[in-house]
């Protein structure tokens, strides 16, 4: 259909678009309440909020739990939810009807920018494009962002062009949608630039009709300015609502950039330029891992369609210069919510909204492959040159339909890895705890406590469980209490905790749609805690450990007292000579004795007889606001000591203690009721050559 004339038919085109929304449909839709496989923590997290809004406790402008959530897409799944009930197709079927909206707006602006057929190509191209179906089909609030976007361009680019009436209306309308952008998605925060950017060049390409149309324009961004003023009040009082997740990973933090921000941005332009065809997101909630935007047909295209906008930029004038150049402009500052950062590059999710832009490109050049078509047949007369042509078009097209179906449901879904990286594990515990009735106490082992999906699937159960990280830690209950522990196979338990646990008793395991086992169940019903084989202790504020020095150490009775938070009744050494490089498995037993209202972290140290550290760990895997709130709970926490290679030889002294890691503050340790140090020291050990 991309062959016919721009203006003989209006029947061809329509049905050309039909036909792109109807692929655009199959894709986004088909399998929706299966594919992809359960829920990833993020989905979850915006389900619970638009169920926390349907219940009436709150309507904020900007959701500040789950580091930060913007709210329009909230309140539209608090409306999927009211008309579908509350599912995984509900929160889905939001996304795929953005998805859709998305294509055909991309189909408009395409015609408002350019023509008709460059609209009907990028519209195909985005219909058929793997990194728009993934976010379409996921339960994201990014999606929503370029959806929004759009109808700013489209609205003022239409006040442009119509008469100065009509266009007051276009930009107040554009103005409001601006206004909008600010509650998709955090990149959109990038979005105003690029308009205004637009609207510069706009000044300097059609300087007559920008002059007449300030008016217009200036109505536009107070209309932003105003919708956006709500939002811009609570960012105000909650700055780090605004600026706190972009400053984790953002290139200038010194965590990323190593102090040298113009070397890692340069990293981030490298990485960012290679997506397209060389290397491209590796997170399977976004992509096949790796796979770059483009293949090799389109790819070459994308690059042609860059050559073929520049070439317009410099030879053509007016409204044609401003078309390509907005298209520029839109893709390179939409890009630098992703190319600023510097987690896991390239990132598609903070992309997003140059995402439309992209597909513009080998629309651009596309469609001026079939005018070069067109132009030699007119010149050497052919009948065939015409058809061959369109027959390749929709070979083309047909080809990305199916490369796209297949990376998408067979590629993409089938693959272990897309289960991991969207961190569904917690789908198969929901099950489970359904399933299954369980005695009330419940310790849940896994790298994510509080885990949303869990909170979404299986309410009953959530609020019963005791969640730890068996990597570091175990607790155990009272001698003689039963309790059902759940350890996540992600994260699988610590070897030398489960066996100082005699009580502990495997029941069974659950599996996944791969067949893999996904988590144990283990049932504690022992009669007695485990004791310790080491009970042997002392106190010292000495700051060093020489020989002739014991005299300064003061035995202490176990267990001994952290304040009134925890009590150390005991440790377990895996060996008390050690070579250099070897670790030290020290395991020690914690009392606790309540629920304190800070967290505290413990920690263990070798010493030299400097007292400076030569091996550490610092952990706590059992956060303190999950202890019971009376205590009376046996906490296992491991700690591996790995000496350095170069150590020398000699004796060694081992400390622990508890601080709260925020301030550095540590608890005191009390002996017959008197607080005596911040440390214990414990066995030394002996380091040979």
């Amino acid at each position: 259909m991309l062959l016919l004339p721009k203006n003989r038919s209006t029947i061809a085109p329509q049905f050309s678009a039909l036909i792109i929304l109807f692929a655009a449909f199959v894709l986004r839709f088909h399998r929706l309440a299966s594919v992809p496989f359960g829920w990833h923590p993020d989905e979850a997290t915006k389900a619970l909020l638009a169920r926390d809004v349907l219940d009436g406790k709150f309507l904020p402008l900007f959701f500040s739990a789950f580091t930060g959530r913007e709210a329009l897409y909230v309140y539209l799944e608090a409306g999927a939810f009211t008309l579908f009930g509350e599912s995984i197709f509900s929160a889905r079927v939001l996304s795929a009807f953005v998805g859709l909206l998305t294509v055909a707006l991309t189909i408009t602006l395409g015609r408002e920018l350019f023509s008709r057929r460059v609209g009907l190509a990028a519209g195909a191209l985005m219909a058929l494009s793997l990194w728009h179906i993934i976010a379409s089909r996921n339960g994201y609030r990014a999606v929503i962002q370029p959806l929004v976007q759009l109808p700013v361009l489209i609205l003022a680019l239409r006040g442009l062009r119509a008469p100065r009436a009509r266009a007051i209306r276009h930009f107040a309308l554009a103005g409001v949608w601006l206004g909008l952008t600010q509650y998709t998605y955090t990149a959109a925060r990038f979005f105003p630039v690029a308009c205004l950017a637009i609207a510069a060049l706009a000044a300097v390409t059609l300087p007559q009709r920008a002059k007449a149309r300030v008016s217009g324009l200036l109505l536009g961004g107070v209309l932003a300015v105003l919708v956006f003023l709500p939002l811009g009040v609570h960012f105000l009082n909650n700055p780090l609502d605004f600026y706190g997740r972009a400053a984790q990973i953002s290139i200038f933090s010194p965590d990323w950039s190593g102090g040298n921000p113009w070397l890692r941005l340069w990293q981030s332009v490298k990485e960012t330029a290679r997506m397209f065809t060389v290397w491209g997101d590796i997170n399977y909630r976004f992509n096949v891992s790796g796979q770059p935007v483009f293949g090799v047909v389109d790819g070459a295209l994308f690059y042609l369609g860059l050559l073929v906008a520049l070439w317009a930029m410099v030879r053509e004038d007016g409204y044609r210069r401003l078309a390509h150049g907005a298209l520029f402009l839109w893709m390179l500052i939409m890009l630098l919510p992703m190319l600023l950062s510097a987690e896991s590059l390239p990132y598609y999710q903070r992309a997003i909204g140059a995402l439309p832009a992209i597909y513009f490109f080998p629309a651009l050049a596309l469609v001026a492959l079939v005018d070069g078509v067109r132009q030699a047949s007119r010149r050497e007369p052919s009948q065939w040159l015409p058809v061959a042509g369109g027959i390749l078009v929709v070979l083309l097209f047909a080809g990305l339909g199916w490369r796209a179906y297949g990376d998408y449901f067979h590629q993409w879904h089938n693959v272990p890895r897309n289960d991991d990286d969207r961190r569904v594990a917690m789908v198969y515990v929901a099950d489970y705890l359904r399933e299954h009735a369980l005695p009330e106490n419940i310790y849940l082992s896994t790298q994510y406590p509080q885990h949303p999906t869990l909170a979404l699937l299986a309410p009953e159960s959530y609020d019963m469980i005791q969640w730890f990280d068996a990597t570091q830690s175990l607790p155990l209950p009272l001698p003689g209490t039963e309790a059902t522990y759940v350890m996540l196979l992600e994260n699988r338990p610590q070897p030398a905790l489960l066996e100082k646990a005699s009580g502990m008793e495997r029941i069974d395991a659950g599996y996944d749609r791969f067949d893999r086992p996904v988590f144990e169940r283990f049932r504690w019903h022992g009669e007695q805690w485990p004791a310790p084989a080491e009970r042997e202790a002392s106190w010292s504020w000495a700051v060093r450990f020489d020989e002739d020095t014991a005299g300064d150490r003061q035995p202490i009775s176990l267990p001994a007292p952290f304040a009134d938070v925890v009590a150390l009744t005991g440790y377990d050494f895996s060996q008390e000579q050690l070579r250099p490089g070897q670790t030290l498995e020290l395991v020690a037993y914690w009392e606790t004795m309540r629920r304190p209202g800070r967290a505290y972290t413990f920690f263990a140290h070798i010493l030299n007889s400097d007292g400076e550290v030569v091996a550490g760990y610092d952990a706590n895997l059992y956060p303190t606001a999950f202890w019971r709130e009376g205590g009376g709970e046996l906490l296992l926490s491991y700690f591996p000591l790995s000496l350095p290679a170069d150590v020398a030889g000699g004796t060694y002294q081992v400390e622990v203690g508890v601080y709260h890691q925020p301030s550095g503050e540590r608890l005191i340790v009390r002996d017959s009721d008197e607080d005596v140090a911040d440390r214990l020291l414990l066995k030394p050990v002996r380091v040979q050559q």
